[in-house]
């Protein structure tokens, strides 16, 4: 269960595979699975699309027991999802199958927090200074109109 972001509602997800790298990223790999006497069509993915729109997942792995029909897998592959078919995960090492598909992994969501701020200043008379800049320094540009705090 994951928490819609503009509603905090709990909704499920097939699978959830978290991985964390320094210095505090958290991927989210959701994987959601359907096991139809059809073809997966371009309808289930649309839902995916949809329910995946909001949740805090980064990437979105649709396993269709009987494959997919090629509106459905060419509308995934263009949202960005992983179509995979049930063979894949007949691997020995399935969790790595599920990987090794993935050919780009980016973030829906990062967080910055800056810890630290330089301010480099090319003093005409001086040269270049840098400057370890407090958390209320103001800097303008001399032919701006706006201004970084």
């Amino acid at each position: 269960m994951v928490p819609n972001r503009l509603t905090g509602e709990l909704r499920e997800v097939d699978v959830l595979l978290r991985s964390s790298t320094p210095p505090s990223y958290e991927t989210v790999i959701g994987i959601e699975a359907a096991s139809r006497s059809r073809r997966a069509a371009v309808d289930w993915v649309e839902e995916m699309i949809a329910k995946h729109k909001n949740l805090p997942t980064d990437k979105v792995v649709r396993v269709s027991e009987r494959g997919s029909t090629e509106q459905a897998r060419a509308l995934a592959i263009a949202e960005k999802m992983v179509p995979i078919t049930a063979e894949i995960l007949e691997h020995e090492d399935p969790a790595l199958q599920v990987i090794n598909s993935l050919r780009s992994l980016w973030p829906k969501h990062i967080s910055l927090t800056p810890e630290r701020a330089r301010v480099w200043i090319d003093n005409p008379d001086v040269g270049v200074e840098v400057i370890q800049a407090p958390w209320s320094l103001r800097v303008f540009a001399v032919q701006a109109s706006s201004f970084v705090t």
